[in-house]
């Protein structure tokens, strides 16, 4: 009975070790696939794109046939950020891109970035930290880089005179998210505007969305996963949210989602603009997938952007 009892317990030490291990790999998959600057587990290329393929090489092109300037700054906790500096003669005004979670100015701006060029508008469009070439080894979803989002408007005021017109933020995706917490923090007089395009409400209950429909996830799962991330990174999902800075927000927002995103629930971008307390406007695409709304309702999408740029420089 004794050596029965021995082995029994023997093996369920097993089970027990082999249950710890495999939850130690599923925590650093889901981890290294979400906020790792470089992962195995997931890759953008726009020549993947499929049927969006060519519109994104299209306006890629475009883009790097515009001369640019490569500028720095170092962000609060001691990082090199990296940005693309496209300067207009008489600009009537000065637009921050802000790409979106394992994207980058070359897919996310394609088709908006040559649309603002052509108007006439100076461009700076950044390299999230940990993604392109700016340094830091994870990404937060929005919670660090809020803070680099002023970080960068101190630049433009102390290396340019780029200040002297409307300032707007534009995001796309987690650039949205990001540009919409960097408003619980006060703008300075000259940002006129922020446009979000397909952000999330807080990066946990992007990550369960996601999670859920991807690896069927359940909410305690992701309870754990967030407590791996405090862990290992300091990275609290839940630590701050677009709602919390919605309520805080003195800044004008144009808020738009595409009606078939199936990556970001149009949802989240509704909570947003009804938590928002400053001016605002929605913008819904019909049809439209995740970060193409540009594309399905361009002259609807340009027709309200006029409209908000002309609101909010009254």
């Amino acid at each position: 009975m004794k050596k029965k009892t021995l082995g029994l317990a023997a093996a369920a030490g097993a089970l027990a070790g082999g249950a710890v291990i495999g939850y130690k790999k599923a925590m650093e998959y889901f981890f290294n696939m979400a906020l790792e600057r470089e992962t195995k587990h997931f890759k953008v290329r726009a020549e993947e794109e499929g049927a969006y393929s060519e519109v994104v090489l299209t306006g890629e092109a475009k883009m790097l046939s515009f001369p640019c300037e490569h500028v720095y700054t170092t962000s609060f906790d001691g990082l090199k950020l990296h940005g693309r500096l496209y300067r207009q003669e008489g600009a009537q005004r000065t637009m921050i891109l802000v790409h979106g979670w394992r994207g980058g100015w070359n897919y996310d701006f394609c088709l908006g970035g040559p649309w603002l060029h052509d108007e006439g508008n100076n461009l700076l469009v950044i390299d999230q930290r940990a993604q392109g070439e700016s340094e830091g080894q994870y990404m937060t979803m929005g919670l660090c880089e809020r803070k680099d989002c002023h970080t960068w408007l101190t630049w433009l005021e102390e290396n340019t005179d780029l200040t002297e017109v409307p300032v707007y933020f534009m995001g796309i995706s987690m650039g949205a998210s990001t540009v919409l917490m960097a408003c619980g923090q006060p703008m300075p007089s000259y940002v006129k505007g922020i446009i979000a395009d397909c952000g999330y409400a807080t990066p946990y209950d992007m990550f369960y969305h996601y999670g859920r429909k991807q690896f069927h996830i359940p909410r305690p799962v992701m309870d754990l996963f967030n407590k791996y991330c405090i862990r290992r990174a300091g990275i609290n999902l839940k630590r701050y949210s677009t709602l919390d800075a919605m309520e805080a927000n003195e800044t004008p927002v144009l808020f738009v989602h595409g009606k078939g995103d199936t990556f970001v629930p149009m949802e989240m971008t509704v909570a947003a603009y009804e938590a928002c307390k400053a001016p605002k406007k929605l913008l819904l695409v019909d049809d439209a997938p995740h970060a193409m709304s540009f594309l399905f309702g361009t002259e609807e999408y340009i027709k309200t952007a006029h409209e908000f740029f002309g609101e909010c420089e009254a």
